[in-house]
């Protein structure tokens, strides 16, 4: 690719990264109550990658104070392991499944796991 291009597929990357950070600053998002936290490892199927599923799911796990980690897999499917309330969890789980047009979630496999209370942030792997 020549630099032309380059410097045009970062543009887009940047649009489309706004667009998505601006999507996810929309959603009204559960009332926090208190709740014991549980930690649940995801593996979303469907259209779920090149859709901004793992920035989508960041930038509400940013604003929910949710810690873990989201990762594209080589089978275009999204390995996500989420720590929260079963609110918050179940409330995700459902805006993947049903609140996002351009993702297309046909299956989710889930479950518990461990606490990982020493962490303090949700990354994108």
């Amino acid at each position: 690719m020549n630099r032309a291009t380059v410097a045009t597929l970062h543009q887009l990357r940047k649009m489309r990264d706004w667009y998505v950070i601006r999507q996810a600053s929309g959603v009204t998002l559960p009332t926090q109550k208190p709740e014991p936290l549980e930690r649940r490892h995801f593996v979303f199927h469907g259209k779920v990658q090149k859709v901004g599923f793992r920035l989508l799911l960041k930038s509400l796990a940013d604003r929910m104070h949710i810690t873990g980690w989201v990762v594209n897999n080589e089978n275009l499917d999204v390995e996500a392991e989420i720590q929260g309330t079963p609110t918050q969890l179940a409330f995700l789980e459902d805006y993947f499944m049903h609140g996002v047009r351009r993702i297309t979630v046909t299956a989710v496999e889930e479950h518990d796991c461990d606490l990982a209370l020493d962490e303090n942030q949700f990354l994108i792997k």
